[in-house]
């Protein structure tokens, strides 16, 4: 489907709904709706819809989700719901069949549900909108860059990259471990802190191999809290947006301590001249870093939370997927406003228009003959009284 052809059959279809928007309202005031997208066989492919209070649909109809692309071009059917005791809880995932695999955070930025004819199962919308929300692109864009597009054109973002390398050191930790003597164990613990801080940290050896990809976990990190910090800045009114930001910037904090950490216990094993003392501070360097990558339940409640001192990459990841959750508003897409064509200005004429003839040739050349017509007037003028002055004193005959 074109995107001429889908832009219209959503106009056309939003347009049909606000009758049942007006009449919801009216009967059950705004439900609670959100659509949630999470990890299932890959990564950020499948959404769950929970909507409470919701009316059951017309006879004969059934509510469909829908997810929509930036350019409105593409349309995904997530399949029609059920209405149990006025809810809709519905999970699209790898067990619906239209699924794919694809990451729906990279595809998409808008959710609709619509009324469709029970079981027609439609390829695009063809009922009215009854609930609907759109991400801003611009920040869609950012998120995207947390989770699936960083650097641009990759099918990765930020924090699965952070995980990659907090992966890569941890191994790096575990090699230094085992390793059969004192060098050994150095050359595997520099390894880890190029890692860690990369190409252009203070203690990176250039001298020794760097497993990681260059930049360095800190580098990533400060990465991380820039692009969250754009979403917000680009989407001011999306509350979903600004408060998941908070939750990461907590989880960042925390990334953050846990990577310093690290860094300084191996620095300090690979000041030991003891190998027995310098598996002491690998070990804690260790576990700094599995607190890095998957977080730490410091209160023992048994829930690793996005607080300060718990939360960490694993966490983030999560929060990063919750800056994109829909929240549901009833009734169709509001139409944009069609632009006001602004009237061409009608040219003013001087204030004083002449006409003559095109200038061409020496530019003095019509000064001096305006210059002539007045010497010419002037002398028929005092010609004129010369002649009167002299018929005036002729004698009589």
């Amino acid at each position: 489907m074109t995107k001429l052809k889908l832009g219209i059959l959503l106009a056309a279809v939003s347009l049909a709904a606000i009758p049942f928007a007006l009449a919801y309202a009216e009967e059950h005031g705004e439900a609670a709706a959100t659509a949630v997208i999470s990890d299932d066989q890959a990564l950020s492919d499948a959404i769950t819809y929970s909507i409470a209070n919701i009316p059951d649909p017309s006879s004969g109809t059934e509510y469909v989700g829908w997810l929509i692309s930036d350019d409105e071009v593409t349309s995904l059917s997530t399949g029609a719901m059920t209405v149990d005791g006025g809810n809709i809880n519905h999970v699209f995932d790898s067990s619906s069949s239209r699924y794919s695999g694809s990451n729906l955070i990279h595809l998409f930025n808008k959710v609709a549900i619509t009324e469709e004819a029970a079981g027609s199962d439609p390829d695009a919308p063809a009922g009215p909108v009854v609930y609907h929300h759109e991400i801003p692109l611009e920040a869609m864009e950012h998120i995207r860059s947390m989770l699936t597009n960083w650097p641009t054109g990759a099918s990765t973002g930020t924090l699965t990259n952070l995980k990659g390398q907090l992966d890569i050191a941890i191994a790096q930790a575990a090699l230094a471990r085992d390793a059969d003597d004192l060098s050994g164990m150095h050359d595997y613990l520099q390894q880890l802190v190029n890692v860690m801080e990369g190409s252009d940290g203070s203690n990176y050896d250039a001298s020794a191999e760097n497993p990681g990809d260059g930049m360095g976990i800190l580098k990533h990190l400060q990465e991380l809290d820039a692009q969250a910090q754009r979403a917000v800045e680009a989407a001011p009114g999306e509350a979903s947006i600004s408060s998941a930001a908070g939750r990461l910037d907590a989880l960042i904090t925390n990334t953050d301590a846990w990577v310093d950490g690290a860094i300084m216990e191996a620095l300090r094993a690979l000041d030991h001249t003891d190998m027995d003392y310098a598996r002491l501070a690998l070990e804690s360097a260790v576990g700094f870093l599995n607190s890095a990558r998957n977080g730490l339940d410091e209160n023992v409640d048994g829930t690793i939370a996005s607080i300060e001192g718990e939360g960490a990459v694993e966490q983030a990841y999560v929060e990063a997927q919750q800056m994109a959750v829909y929240t549901l508003t009833p009734g169709p897409f509001p139409v944009p406003p069609t632009p006001t064509p602004t009237p061409t200005p009608t040219p003013t004429p001087p204030a004083f228009p002449s006409i003559g003839l095109p200038v061409v040739g020496d530019a003095a050349v019509p000064t001096a003959a305006r210059m002539a017509v007045i010497a010419a007037v002037m002398l028929l003028v005092a010609g004129g009284l010369v002649v009167a002055r002299t018929r005036r004193t002729r004698p009589s005959s």
